[in-house]
């Protein structure tokens, strides 16, 4: 039985060096550039309707500077810091051989990008759709690249899912960064309640996107281990706790949505807790995920570093 899980799975050609779990810094990174991602997105978004100049260049700025800490926590992760020069040199080559380039391709144009609309303005608009597509690929992608893997758990809504739980913490974060940078006490009110309204939206879609997800999981008897195991043991606290988070932030932005007027605004305390706990949410939920395909093979947790023991 245990060999046709592994023929299943597709991890037992590896060799026993390379058998190594993806936890908490591949989710940290995977957080890191999904959430920049889309902080550059709205940014872009903001300056292609022409409002809130400050609020795209700190946007730009602060969505560069988390995919630099992505790409840090990547090689870092990686063990031997130059594999990931080797990729980035090599990106033409391999472009169409592993879906793995891609994701180097866009952690290294995108802050480019990024940083060219922070130099000369991001109020151009071919500028300003191009960040918008880059940030709307990098916050997908990991959910293609795990779905592009034998692990029967990771299935065809991750990358909704991923896009989803990256927006509701960059919208929480720009809505934050909003009561900081805006000068003007209209435009201030208007911009936070514009990304307060987004970061309910896509909560509220995020929990939708993962419901379907486990519904597609528990349809597939392939993925019934890893699920039982993200429900239940060894992943399931973090995957609840995660969910949790999500919901208190959702709650938190509804609330404020639901209460709000012409003269209300949000604190930057309140704004800052929910945005600390949408990121929190969204890295505990990736944590889970990833663990629990590869909970069949051993039993772990998101703080550890592991290596898969098979027969």
């Amino acid at each position: 039985m245990n060999e046709w899980w592994l023929m299943q799975w597709g991890v037992s050609w590896l060799p026993p060096e390379a058998r190594t779990v993806w936890g908490w810094p591949i989710a940290t990174a995977y957080v890191f550039a999904g959430t920049s991602g889309m902080i550059m997105f709205l940014a872009a978004y903001e300056s292609w309707r022409r409002r809130a100049a400050a609020l795209c260049r700190v946007g730009m700025i602060a969505g560069v500077v988390g995919i630099g800490m992505a790409v840090a926590v990547l090689v870092t992760d990686l063990g031997v810091p130059w594999r990931f020069l080797n990729l980035v040199i090599a990106l033409p080559n391999r472009l169409l051989s592993s879906p793995m380039t891609w994701g180097v391709l866009l952690l290294t144009v995108l802050p480019l990008l990024g940083l060219y609309a922070v130099m000369r303005g991001p109020e151009k608009r071919a500028v300003a759709a191009s960040v918008m597509l880059l940030g709307l690929l990098i916050a997908v992608y990991p959910g293609f690249l795990l779905n592009a893997t034998s692990i029967a758990l990771w299935n065809t809504y991750l990358p909704l899912l991923f896009l989803a739980t990256s927006l509701s913490a960059a919208a929480a974060f720009m809505a934050l960064t909003a009561g900081l940078v805006i000068a003007g006490p209209e435009e201030r009110r208007s911009t936070i309640r514009r990304m307060e309204t987004t970061a309910v939206v896509s909560t509220a879609a995020e929990l939708v996107f993962l419901a379907m997800f486990l519904y597609a999981a528990g349809q597939d008897g392939r993925a019934l281990p890893a699920l039982r195991a993200l429900l239940g043991s060894p992943v399931g606290p973090y995957f609840w706790a995660g969910a949790a988070l999500t919901v208190v932030a959702g709650a938190g932005l509804l609330f404020s949505v639901a209460l709000r007027d012409r003269e209300h605004q949000t604190g930057s305390g309140s704004l800052a807790g929910s945005f600390a706990v949408a990121a929190g949410g969204s890295f505990l939920l990736r944590a889970s995920l990833f663990l629990a395909g590869f909970a069949a093979f051993s039993a772990m947790n998101p703080f550890g570093s592991y290596t898969i023991q098979l027969p």
